[in-house]
């Protein structure tokens, strides 16, 4: 009965684990951008090929149990953050809902990434796919909507067109879900990769003139994760990747706007967001309705 109880007590620590980036210590990998201009998007070529395929589009619930085994699982979602746990989990149990399985019309070019078009009477949905997974031998398609993946297939025994329509008033403001009046399959893909590289100039623009005041905050928003930094050299940035190291919540007598910790035995403050480490905290008035909330894994 003892032991058991001290195997819960080392689990329970194991998965309370907190990460924070070292950016004095970096990758020696960079990348430097120019702080003057973004370049002008330019319309998609025209050499769109296509091809009409089989997928299952799959859904991942919003909430779903981890069974923890042991610190590694933890430190595997911690440092390498996968987009999504589906990947993350074994083949005989992958908790999904399939959303859609039928025919599609498969767009790419040489230079823009694969996209799936679903046509629901006169409607068109389009999937662009931002990352691919080797899982269960089989390629899993990660969308831009962290929700809803694909698959090919090579048959078409089922097609729930009712599941498909629900996607139209799925909330999705951000994400590229796109429900547009009957287009040609080309033009629809055309105008949507116009319209994604304008959004994305408009947002680098927008962040590139706050860079000076906050580098880090370009460096998140360029990279949409934790753990990089940017220096500013004159005109231009460089994002650097920061490298993690393990840290404690430490408990102060004051509140500030990072969350105390230990980090190599040193007391430091985690930032919101880029989850780097400063040696220095902003204080600010105590409020019990307005305790800053931190997200424990990652």
């Amino acid at each position: 009965m003892n032991l058991r109880f001290l195997i819960m007590l080392s689990l329970v620590r194991c998965a309370s684990f907190l990460v924070g980036y070292d950016c004095e210590r970096t990758h020696p990998n960079s990348t430097l951008i120019s702080l003057l201009d973004t370049e002008d998007c330019s319309p998609p070529e025209r050499n769109i090929a296509q091809q009409n395929v089989y997928i299952e589009l799959l859904q991942r619930p919003r909430n779903t149990s981890v069974d923890v085994l042991g610190c590694r699982i933890e430190f595997e979602n911690i440092y390498e953050r996968p987009t999504n746990p589906l990947y993350r989990e074994g083949c005989n149990h992958v908790p999904h809902v399939t959303i859609y399985r039928g025919p599609a019309t498969k767009i790419w070019t040489q230079s823009t990434p694969d996209s799936y078009v679903l046509t629901d009477n006169t409607k068109h949905i389009i999937f662009l796919v931002h990352a691919r997974h080797e899982a269960c031998n089989n390629t899993i398609l990660q969308t831009e909507h962290p929700r809803f993946v694909i698959r090919e297939i090579t048959n078409n025994s089922f097609k729930d067109v009712n599941r498909l329509r629900f996607i139209t008033s799925y909330p999705s403001p951000y994400y590229f879900i796109k429900n547009i009046a009957h287009r040609s399959v080309s033009n629809l893909y055309a105008s949507i990769m116009l319209k994604k590289c304008q959004e994305e100039s408009m947002k680098i623009r927008t962040t590139i003139s706050n860079a000076y005041g906050d580098p880090n905050a370009l460096a998140y928003a360029l990279t949409e994760r934790a753990g990089y930094s940017a220096h500013i050299q004159g005109e231009a940035a460089r994002i650097l990747r920061c490298l993690p190291i393990p840290v404690q919540i430490r408990t102060t007598g004051t509140c500030f706007l990072e969350l105390p910790v230990v980090a190599n035995g040193a007391p430091m403050y985690l930032t919101h967001r880029t989850r780097t480490l400063s040696t220095k905290g902003t204080e600010v008035r105590c409020r019990p309705e307005e305790t800053a909330t931190y997200k424990l894994r990652g």
